[in-house]
């Protein structure tokens, strides 16, 4: 596989063995929920050693990713295709975690800054949920956890706008959350520099699926549920963990009550916090 122009990706969906879905078996081997990632990095390390950015650049064959493309923000971007995803017991975790591994000397070795993102797109098949705007509705509190893990990404200016997540007729793309037709595109993570950081975005976006739409949980007990989750992310640092979890309430408190307290005030611009003043406290 070879670097092509951006947006050029056409991913599959693929089974809990992580083999593709034909059109006679995408209708009857759907799994609840599907996650794909943006593994954006400034060069590719090939299966040679070298460096590689360029379109047309050899990279190499990958059963996990369905494209390796140009990206203006970064260099390059390696994407996905649909993944299933399941829980720590199921067959699909265990399959795309092969899948990772099998990523981990391109994941890991190719050069990543700060101006790479990790983007996430979750999808859902129960009914109810299927369309991305539903999905959203559904999804847009419990944000809170992310935005409290990448909270100085919010400023971005891919992140930048509708930052309360407010459900709009036509949803601007360069906001923390993106509304696409059937799928929901978490865009404020930063990049995946480890194979480690993939599984553990996975597990932590099984939580927040499963307690949003199959077992629904108060903002407090998700809380409680991903407490392990970040404790993996951060290197079981207590403190870290804490922090997080006390920012993530001012944040949730955002997203519900639309109010910007000081716990959180910091990582918004001048520019945003005006536009909030005028459309929340006229």
């Amino acid at each position: 596989m070879r670097i092509n122009r951006y947006g050029s990706a056409s991913p599959n969906r693929l089974d809990v063995k992580g083999q593709a879905l034909t059109l006679e078996t995408c209708n009857t081997s759907l799994e609840d929920f599907y996650i794909g990632f943006e593994v954006e990095k400034n060069f590719f390390v090939n299966d040679e050693g070298v460096e590689v950015c360029e379109r047309g650049d050899e990279v190499h064959p990958s059963r996990l990713f369905c494209n390796f493309e140009t990206d203006a923000s970064c260099g390059v971007e390696a994407v996905t295709n649909i993944l299933p995803l399941g829980g720590v017991k199921s067959e699909a975790r265990k399959s795309m975690f092969k899948l990772f591994d099998e990523e981990k000397p391109l994941i890991n070795e190719s050069g990543a800054d700060t101006r790479c993102g990790g983007h996430i797109t979750v999808s859902c098949t129960i009914k109810g949920y299927v369309k991305g705007y539903n999905l959203y509705a559904a999804l847009r509190q419990n944000m809170a956890l992310i935005y409290a893990m990448f909270p100085h990404r919010l400023a971005r200016r891919y992140c930048e706008a509708n930052t309360a997540l407010l459900i709009l007729p036509d949803h601007p793309k360069y906001s923390p959350v993106n509304v696409k037709t059937n799928c929901v595109e978490i865009r404020l993570p930063n990049a995946i520099r480890t194979v480690e950081q993939i599984k553990n975005r996975y597990d932590l976006l099984y939580k927040i699926m499963k307690y949003t739409v199959v077992e629904p949980i108060t903002f407090k007990q998700l809380k409680n549920e991903v407490k392990s989750n970040l404790m993996r992310i951060y290197g079981r640092n207590e403190s870290k963990v804490e922090q997080v979890l006390n920012l993530a309430d001012g944040f949730h408190h955002f997203l519900v009550n639309r109010q910007i307290n000081e716990s959180i005030k910091r990582y918004f611009t001048d520019r945003q916090l005006d536009v909030y003043r005028s459309m929340f406290e006229e």
